[in-house]
């Protein structure tokens, strides 16, 4: 898929990896989630703005050196492969999105994404330049 500059796979992958739980055999399997998990992931699906946040949280948690897929799992009991998912669930919905309305959700991940960062810097006893005077 790397390789592929027309992004013909990739488009073709996450059509048939969002179509999954169609599928006959596949279908059937089910993640075991923890009943937060189960209210979690509904609420991404159907919220934009929780979808965002999570998204935020989870890139503010990798620049933290943090393994973002595996933080928002024991904080929100969201698997990666159900997070993906539920990302190609609201690509189409953005690529139809006007212009304002995709900005404002932007800046609502980028805000979250600060919060996030705030948090794990506090966690880590600040950032590694903090101490540092121009």
């Amino acid at each position: 898929m790397q390789e592929d500059h027309t992004f013909e796979v990739t488009t073709e992958f996450g059509k048939y990896f969002g179509e999954a739980d169609q599928h006959p055999k596949l279908g059937a399997l089910q993640a075991s989630l923890i009943e937060e998990g189960a209210i979690n992931l509904e609420k991404m699906k159907t919220d934009r703005y929780f979808y965002e946040e999570l998204n935020g949280a989870r890139q503010a948690a990798y620049e933290y050196g943090i393994y973002g897929a595996q933080w928002i799992e024991e904080k929100f009991g969201i698997n990666l492969g159900d997070f993906q998912a539920v990302a190609l669930q609201w690509m189409p919905i953005t690529n139809d999105e006007p212009f304002e309305t995709l900005d404002l959700f932007n800046k609502y991940r980028e805000e979250k994404q600060k919060e996030y960062a705030a948090i794990f810097a506090s966690e880590q006893g600040g950032n590694l330049a903090d101490d540092m005077e121009f």
